[in-house]
């Protein structure tokens, strides 16, 4: 009998939990984050698969306001900026034209869900069948279950994590922070986005950001493999270093950087800006 009040305090424990932290402001990213999504799309005659993904990174000044970075290492497809008081998403695209693309937190079972993102009429024709929350990380975000000409999840915070019909599909597999998988696992991953499984003091760089040389010192005493990295995972530099390397960073594009270093036991993740 104790047993089962227990789990049952348990269960009424998490669940209070869990719809209290659906009914805080869940803001959306505002380090480094990554979205993939794997999509199948009906051509007429058979199904294609492709996989796309989405980056932020980094901060630039437009007319005053900061926005997070939309892009790569070397490209720029506007950016976002959030005004989190009054739960408030906007994008300015890459001619400086701004729009309000927030999706309110506070929608209800039957209402109207409009994605500003997708700015598609599709996804005006759904409707909210249900709430619940989904764990991103160690907090739960609200998320809707939609309805009507199509089908689609969507997790606040996050975006859509779902959407489909007859013709088309797409999914989320994986969703980083800072290089943290907060959604999905490896083994769905198609891109090569580097997973930080420890990040610390035993690493410096300098200096940060960058012109020329980089100066990379550590307190590990072995040998570790130190890659740079761009963001989408691609490895651009590898050598291995014994505590202390210099890194010529001036043929690197300007952006930020991934820099990895990896032994037999650990990986440790740095970033870097290269000016």
């Amino acid at each position: 009998m104790k047993a089962k009040l227990y789990i049952i305090t348990v269960i009424v424990f998490l669940s209070i939990k869990g719809y209290g932290q659906t009914n805080v402001y869940q803001p959306y990213p505002s380090d480094t984050a990554y979205w993939e999504y794997y999509s199948v799309v009906y051509n007429g005659s058979s199904y294609n698969s492709y996989y796309s993904d989405e980056l932020w990174y980094g901060d630039t000044v437009i007319n005053g306001y900061t926005y997070t970075k939309r892009g790569g290492s070397v490209y720029y497809n506007g950016g976002y900026r959030q005004d989190i008081p009054n739960e408030k998403l906007y994008y300015i695209d890459k001619f400086n034209v701004e729009t309000d693309v927030s999706v309110s937190q506070h929608l209800v079972v039957g209402d109207r869900f409009h994605d500003p993102v997708e700015n598609n009429s599709i996804f005006d024709s759904l409707t909210i069948t249900s709430i619940d929350s989904t764990l991103i990380g160690d907090k739960y975000h609200k998320t809707y279950h939609l309805g009507g000409g199509e089908t689609g999840i969507y997790v606040v915070g996050v975006g859509m994590v779902y959407r489909g019909g007859l013709e088309h599909m797409t999914e989320l597999k994986c969703f980083f922070v800072d290089f943290i998988r907060l959604y999905g696992n490896n083994m769905d991953c198609n891109a090569g986005i580097v997973e930080a499984t420890k990040d610390d003091n035993s690493v410096t760089i300098s200096p940060n950001p960058v012109f020329n040389e980089l100066m990379v010192e550590t307190n590990i005493n072995k040998e570790q493999k130190l890659e740079v990295l761009n963001l989408i995972g691609q490895t651009i530099y590898t050598i291995y270093i014994n505590k202390k390397a210099t890194i010529n960073t001036s043929a690197f594009a300007k952006g930020m950087y991934i820099l990895k270093l990896s032994s037999d036991k650990e990986t440790i993740v740095k970033k870097f800006i290269k000016q």
